[in-house]
């Protein structure tokens, strides 16, 4: 069933092809597979608002027949071949003006012992083509220094981004489990979101869509939103739903299972891929200016209630972040309790406009105090 944030009440709806400009990007993590490739499936990523297809191909010629239907429905395909590693040149020569290409997928969970292989590889395409993107997917702060092949995260995290200038970085991370957060999700978010900025780069993120190992695990809509709009807040460009389409075994409560039928978390996906396309004016090519929570935690920066703007008069376990774009500078809360929906009290030091989630403005006037319900993962954004 769909559902409805407390603080956004208004029904919204969207042209279900996504624009590949000015967009936060959707990524389908193992997404629709070789054997599926056909009109329907891919009508079911649109549906879902994805916007960028992830999956490895048995071969080139699998890969152009999912480029050319991505191509007919408005999205498009991260390549991921056995031809892109025995012949990277000649590959990216003969894909590079394909208009569903979005771009190479290198690899995933590289260790250091691997970076030399994959700095040969992304030197070769990219001396065919420097256009599109180049992805490789890290691994997060909790992996261990063996899988690392370092001796710390930050020796990772150091070595990796000084051998590869890449316009999008990326790292896995499933912060939810039965409603409980990891907290050391947000040092991770720290650590990429200060990385990218000082390499004058973007990274994308995840939300665990699909349960592993266990099959009673539920992941609710509050769930989703809770890790779409938090990466936001950090300045993430991509979402990476992992994973789309469920693996054989192993795998639980997903949005497609491994025979291409839609389950319960399909719904789920829809409704916040239409969430995150409508907040995107507010969060695509934006800047992070600094990240706070209400709370110590981990890595973080605690808010010490000192803005200029306003003053928070109630309000706990929050988010808070202070971004700008062009000429706009918001101030966004994430409710980050998944049990609870959030009564905040802000007083209003200059005038804000309320950003909803149809993209209509309310205005909040100053020396006004006012009291907002977040609900469970959602957000509240005031432009200003």
């Amino acid at each position: 069933m769909k559902k409805i944030g407390i603080l956004f009440l208004i029904l919204f709806i969207f042209n279900p092809v996504f624009s590949q400009t000015n967009q936060i990007q959707v990524i389908a993590w193992n997404g629709v597979p070789s054997g599926f490739t056909n009109p329907n499936t891919y009508q079911q990523l649109v549906n879902a608002g994805i916007t960028i297809n992830h999956v490895g191909f048995h071969s080139l010629n699998d890969a152009v027949k999912a480029l050319d239907l991505a191509e007919k429905n408005g999205i498009k395909l991260l390549l991921n071949c056995p031809e892109m590693f025995d012949a990277p040149e000649e590959t990216a020569r003969r894909m590079m003006n394909h208009p569903g290409l979005a771009g190479y997928f290198l690899a995933d969970e590289p260790g250091v012992k691997e970076f030399e292989t994959l700095k040969r590889i992304h030197r070769q395409i990219s001396s065919v083509d420097n256009k599109h993107l180049f992805y490789i997917n890290l691994f997060p702060i909790d992996a261990s220094t063996e899988l690392l092949g370092t001796n710390s995260y930050k020796s990772y995290i150091e070595q990796f981004f000084k051998n590869f200038n890449l316009k999008i970085y990326s790292f896995d991370f499933y912060p939810i489990y039965n409603g409980v957060v990891k907290p050391n999700w947000y040092s991770n978010l720290e650590i990429f979101s200060e990385y990218t900025k000082n390499k004058g780069a973007h990274f994308w993120a995840f939300a665990k869509t699909t349960s592993y190992s266990d099959q009673n695990e539920k992941i609710t809509i509050e769930d989703l939103r809770l890790q779409a709009f938090t990466n936001l807040a950090y300045g993430a460009q991509g979402i990476q739903y992992f994973t789309y389409w469920m693996p054989e075994k192993g795998y639980f409560n997903g949005p497609i299972n491994s025979k291409g039928i839609k389950q319960s978390g399909y719904d789920n996906v829809s409704i916040i891929s239409d969430e995150i396309k409508s907040v995107s004016p507010v969060f695509y090519n934006s800047r992070v200016e600094k990240v706070y929570h209400t709370e110590q935690t981990e890595g973080t920066t605690l808010f010490k209630n000192n803005f200029l703007e306003l003053k928070l008069n109630y309000g706990k376990n929050l988010l808070i972040s202070r971004i700008s774009n062009g000429n706009n500078r918001y101030i966004v809360f994430v409710n980050k309790d998944l049990a609870n929906v959030n009564n905040v009290s802000i007083s209003s030091k200059i005038d804000f406009n309320i950003v909803n989630k149809n993209r209509s403005t309310i205005p909040f006037k100053k020396n006004v105090s006012k009291t907002f319900s977040i609900g469970k993962g959602d957000l509240l954004i005031l432009k200003y």
